[in-house]
C-alpha cells in the first residue's frame, strides 16, 4: 500500500513539474517571438448596439486612450473619439492575423477567439508585428475620419499643475510604455512608415481643434474674435450669377420644348392608329351586315 502511495506521489510531481515547463515554454516561446497576451474589455459603451461581439480587444484603442490623456483637454477629445467610434461599422476577427483584403477601410477591427474552447479564454495573443499592424488600421480611423488630429505626434499642451494633487505626491500622468503598450507608437520613424499617415499629415492640424460642443470646457483669456464683416457682392459677381442662371434656365426650357415635341409626335401616332382602328371596325360591320 505505501509503495503505491509513493508511485501516485511521484506521477503526480511529475505531472506538476511538466505542466509548469508546458506554461513556461509558452510564456518563453511567447516573449522570444514578441508576442503579448491582450485581455478583452467590455466596450458596449462605445461600440454600435447591433455589433457581434462587445467584450473584445480594439487594437490600438487602449494606446491612444492612453495618449490623449496626456493633454489638459482629455475628457472632451476622449469623448469625440468614444462617439466617433460608436458610429461605426466594425468586423470582428477570430484570430490575431494581418488584416483581410475584404476588411473595409472604415471598419474597426475588434479581436476576438472562437470556437469551442473560446468561454474559458478571457484574452488573446498577439506578436507585436501583427499587432501594430492591425492598430494602424484602426488609427487611420481614429485619428483620419474621427479626431482628424494625432494626439502620438504634435507637441504636447502641458497639464496644469494642480496644488491638491501636488501635495498629496501624485505625478502627472505619463504615457504607459509598459509590455502591454508598443514603444513604436511614440516614434515618428513608425508613422512614416505607414503609407496612410504620409498621404495625409499634410492635410491635418497639428494641435486639436475642440468641438462647438466642448468649447466652455477650457477657459480662456481672450475675449472671442469678431464676426467678419457682411460684404456686399459685388457688381461683377451679380453679373456672373444672373448669367449663370439664364445659362441654366435656357437648358431646362430647351429640355422642356423637346419633351413638348416628343408627346405631340406620339399623340399624332396615337390618333392615326386609333383612325385605323375605327375604319377596321366599320369594314368589319359592314360585313356583318350583309
Amino acid at each position: 500500500m505505501m509503495k503505491n502511495n509513493r508511485f501516485k506521489q511521484t506521477k503526480q510531481k511529475q505531472q506538476k513539474k511538466q505542466k509548469k515547463q508546458t506554461k513556461q515554454t509558452k510564456h518563453k516561446r511567447r516573449m522570444q517571438y514578441g508576442g503579448k497576451t491582450y485581455d478583452y474589455l467590455n466596450y458596449s459603451r462605445i461600440l454600435k448596439t447591433d455589433a457581434p461581439q462587445t467584450t473584445v480587444v480594439i487594437p490600438g484603442y487602449a494606446e491612444i486612450s492612453d495618449m490623449i490623456k496626456e493633454y489638459t483637454d482629455s475628457v472632451s477629445i476622449q469623448n469625440t473619439l468614444d462617439t466617433g467610434i460608436k458610429s461605426k461599422f466594425v468586423v470582428v476577427y477570430n484570430s490575431c492575423e494581418r488584416p483581410k483584403p475584404d476588411t473595409p477601410d472604415t471598419s474597426i477591427i475588434l479581436l476576438k477567439k472562437s470556437g469551442l474552447l473560446s468561454f474559458a479564454t478571457s484574452s488573446i495573443d498577439c506578436d507585436d508585428e501583427t499587432y501594430s499592424t492591425l492598430a494602424s488600421h484602426n488609427f487611420r480611423i481614429f485619428i483620419i475620419h474621427i479626431l482628424k488630429w494625432n494626439p502620438f505626434l504634435p507637441n504636447l499642451r502641458p497639464k496644469p499643475k494642480d496644488t491638491s494633487m501636488m501635495s498629496l505626491g501624485t505625478s502627472p500622468h505619463m504615457y504607459n510604455q509598459s509590455q502591454q503598450f508598443s514603444y513604436k507608437f511614440k516614434e515618428r520613424s513608425w508613422w512614416d512608415s505607414q503609407e496612410w499617415w504620409r498621404s495625409s499629415e499634410s492635410l491635418l492640424p497639428t494641435t486639436y481643434a475642440l468641438p462647438t460642443t466642448y468649447a466652455t470646457l477650457v477657459p480662456t483669456t481672450q475675449p472671442p474674435a469678431a464676426p467678419p464683416p457682411i460684404q456686399e457682392p459685388q457688381q461683377s459677381q451679380l453679373i456672373d450669377s444672373n448669367d449663370a442662371n439664364t445659362r441654366v434656365l435656357k437648358i431646362q426650357i430647351t429640355g422642356l420644348m423637346r419633351d413638348v415635341t416628343r408627346l405631340a409626335q406620339e399623340n399624332r401616332a396615337l390618333t392615326i392608329k386609333n383612325q385605323e382602328l375605327i375604319k377596321r371596325i366599320e369594314e368589319l360591320e359592314t360585313k356583318k351586315d350583309r
